[in-house]
């Protein structure tokens, strides 16, 4: 099946996360970027955390602070860099919408900011939210466990919040380690319809980010068709 590519319309990019898809961040030597949905979906349940002792001295290290949104447009640019592990899936198109989700509070970054007399970007990652729906989507860092810092602080954060799952999309080995795991794509969209519609904000003074009403009223929609289409045996990739 042809895959719809990533566009830079904010509209275009929570139509697919609310339709529980994720860019293709697997097979990006393929051509255009396109929205995938896979049979098992990476999540990060915040009930259950857990750091390992190894690595409880890099989160809780008081080298790094987490900011929210003080630095988004360079966190995007820092993790869409190609000359970190070749081509990036973070194409320009999905960094421009990004960038305008951003200023439409739907796009966050999580940043780890040294401690010192001049504090210095060291990395961070960024997600999409709808509702209390999140996502955990790339990384990167300029100095040595900045990451391990601004993700575990993250989770410790959504979790204060009131959030109860963070979307990663797949599930790495060092993700596994804090407590993620793989779910069936029918339990994650499950949840994922009842999270789009419950207000969360991960901080004061930003509104909780609910779906626009002209995409909500297309949803219904597009699970029914969906569910013709894996009736006629019609795979969805």
């Amino acid at each position: 099946m042809r895959r719809l590519p990533v566009r830079s319309d904010p509209l275009h990019i929570l139509w697919h996360y609310a339709n529980g898809r994720m860019p293709d961040f697997v097979n990006k030597s393929d051509g255009p970027v396109g929205w995938v949905r896979w049979s098992h979906r990476g999540v990060q349940p915040l009930d259950e955390i857990t750091f390992p002792d190894s690595q409880k001295r890099y989160i809780f290290s008081k080298k790094f602070t987490l900011r929210i949104n003080t630095a988004f447009e360079e966190v995007i640019r820092q993790c869409a860099d190609p000359t970190r592990f070749g081509k990036t899936w973070i194409t320009p198109p999905l960094v421009e919408g990004l960038i305008r989700l951003n200023k439409m509070g739907h796009a966050h970054s999580f940043e780890a900011w040294t401690t010192t007399e001049t504090p210095e970007l060291a990395g961070g990652l960024w997600g999409v939210q709808i509702g209390s729906f999140i996502t955990a989507s790339s990384m990167f860092h300029k100095i040595p466990n900045a990451t391990k810092a601004a993700y575990g602080q993250t989770l410790l954060h959504l979790k204060q919040r009131g959030f109860t799952m963070v979307d990663t999309g797949m599930v790495p080995d060092h993700m596994v380690n804090y407590g993620s795991r793989y779910i069936p794509a029918w339990q994650f969209e499950q949840q994922l319809r009842h999270l789009i519609t419950q207000p969360r904000s991960i901080t004061d003074g930003i509104a909780p980010p609910l779906l626009p009403k002209r995409l909500t009223w297309t949803l219904p929609a597009a699970r029914i068709a969906r569910a013709l289409r894996n009736r006629l045996g019609f795979q969805e990739h």
